[in-house]
């Protein structure tokens, strides 16, 4: 009588084990290289209701362009954006402000781009910290809205704008208060701290500025929200002391990105932006934010 064969076993050789260490040893720089995303622009889809509203528009939010020399937001983004914009052919566009970086870089060129999206009904901005003057002066020139503490009434609601938290003059509580009570009211704001500086209710804040943090704990976490936890570690490393004094905290109400709310029934909303510092960008993708605004 025959014995039943025994089933066999796969031999593992070297050379299967070089390449699945290998594949193991890669899996985390797949993992990071996948999670670089400086150009991978998303489009984030809102719907609001806003009182007084006379009719339903849709609005485009572009935020922190940074269209510098250092190529914070490079030309395929911005190609890719204006590509955007054009497909969702909106009534209005909000820009949230830091069209360019320093001095010395091309406003013509950053305020001509804003300009040149479409937009049915107009494009509102307001100043963030890193624009100048210059940067008002030419967006106006190529009629863009500079709302500079200030708002217009806009099919029946208000359209505010106030100045950056920490460079410009900055009045959002003067601003909101001269709006008529019962009238519902957008306010831009660079800064998404604005938030917490007036108690006048507003149907929405849109706010950019911290970019989502540029690098995040796999979408969830803000790198920057996690520095301060290690900071007497880097104190003890020479090399990193430089970092470890500096704060990379945008917001003190860790307000990095996405919607925030106020218990009298007001709404914040931060744009993770467009430009990206020296390029850095891990699992925060740059932003388009397309909004339906509907009547109350």
């Amino acid at each position: 009588m025959t014995e039943p064969t025994k089933p066999s076993r796969r031999k593992i050789t070297r050379r299967k084990l070089l390449i699945g260490a290998g594949l193991a040893a890669g899996l985390p720089g797949a993992t990071i290289a996948w999670g670089y995303d400086p150009d991978w622009l998303t489009v984030e889809r809102h719907k609001i209701t806003i009182p007084g509203l006379e009719k339903s528009l849709t609005a485009v939010q572009i935020s922190d362009l940074h269209a510098d020399r250092a190529g914070s937001c490079s030309e395929l983004l911005r190609e890719r954006v204006a590509e955007q914009v054009r497909r969702e052919s909106p009534d209005l566009i909000f820009a949230t402000g830091d069209y360019i970086t320093r001095p010395g870089d091309a406003i013509d060129n950053a305020a001509a781009w804003v300009a040149g999206l479409p937009a049915r009904e107009g494009i509102y901005a307001v100043m963030g910290n890193h624009d100048s003057s210059e940067v008002k002066r030419a967006l106006e020139a190529r009629g863009v809205m500079v709302l500079s503490n200030t708002w217009t009434k806009l099919r029946g609601i208000a359209l505010a704008g106030v100045g950056d938290l920490g460079r410009w003059p900055h009045q959002p509580q003067e601003v909101l208060a001269r709006v008529p009570e019962g009238v519902g009211t957008i306010l831009l704001a660079h800064q998404p701290d604005t938030f917490w500086t007036y108690d006048e209710p507003v149907a929405l804040q849109i706010s950019g500025h911290t970019h989502g943090g540029q690098v995040t704990l796999f979408t969830t976490v803000p790198a920057p929200q996690l520095m301060p936890r290690f900071h007497r570690l880097m104190m003890h490393i020479p090399e990193l002391e430089p970092l470890a004094e500096r704060s990379y905290l945008e917001t003190r109400h860790g307000a990095w990105s996405g919607f925030f709310h106020r218990p009298d029934g007001s709404t914040l909303y931060v744009n993770r932006g467009l430009g990206r510092f020296k390029r850095i960008s891990l699992y925060c993708p740059p932003e388009l934010t397309f909004w339906e605004l509907f009547p109350a």
